[in-house]
């Protein structure tokens, strides 16, 4: 299992226009968004054999009570995250990212 969690550059990107979506339509609702997305990378950390196998070595999680998907692969004792996109882009945007 792996022992810790690294969001990418890009992933860090993806998560602050998020937030500043959510927290623009309900205050604090960005808040909340943040906390399903830790407790999804929690799961992946602790069981990432669970998820679905989506490109070469990228796996996707879905994010509860959210319509975002967390993309990332696993690189010896550390969960790289490389994106966090909503469910609703486009296949060719998230698989150009992880090339």
């Amino acid at each position: 299992m792996p022992d810790r969690v690294v969001v990418m550059p890009a992933a860090e990107l993806d998560l602050e226009e998020a937030c500043e979506w959510y927290e623009s339509r309900e205050p604090g609702l960005s808040d909340r968004f943040l906390e399903r997305v830790n407790l999804c990378f929690e799961s992946v950390r602790q069981f990432p054999e669970m998820f679905e196998v989506v490109r070469r070595r990228y796996q996707r999680a879905f994010v509860k009570k959210f319509p975002y998907v967390v993309y990332f692969k696993v690189e010896g004792d550390v969960v790289e995250i490389h994106a966090v996109l909503h469910g609703k882009r486009s296949p060719w945007h998230w698989q150009r990212r992880l090339k």
